[in-house]
């Protein structure tokens, strides 16, 4: 029976180090990462940053990537701080998502993606997640 309790700490801290995460979790981990670097790269002005996040086929209402480019140029003219809230992100396939969420410049609120939605809609090209819109 001592020998049992003498092994209990060491039971308890490997199975502490037991990963229970799902590979979805890790991918919604890695969205949210993306996300937050354009917040960070916005809040900082550095809109090259920004582009490396988007999908060199980005297709986003009647935009491409260059028009996304052009609009991200726009906003960090009109505005100084981007924020999310609310972030909640939905798996449509094993390679494509779509985050909701909460999108704060300034003042000013947007509901995403109803309001815009060019940074919502997620593919996973090979060993990466990338912005790709909405007729990707």
């Amino acid at each position: 029976m001592k020998i049992l309790f003498s092994f209990l700490p060491i039971i308890f801290l490997l199975l502490g180090c037991i990963d229970t995460s799902s590979p979805q979790d890790a991918d919604e981990m890695e969205i949210e990462e993306i996300l937050e670097d354009i917040r960070y790269n916005f809040n900082n002005d550095f809109l090259d940053l920004i582009m490396l996040h988007y999908h060199p086929s980005f297709h986003h209402n009647f935009d491409y990537k260059y028009d996304e480019e052009l609009i991200w140029e726009q906003r960090l003219i009109d505005y100084d701080i981007m924020e999310f809230q609310n972030l909640q992100i939905e798996f449509t396939s094993t390679n494509q998502a779509t985050a909701s969420f909460t999108l704060y410049f300034d003042d000013d609120v947007f509901f995403e993606p109803e309001d815009h939605g060019d940074l919502s809609y997620f593919y996973y090209d090979d060993s990466e997640w990338k912005i790709c819109g909405n007729n990707f």
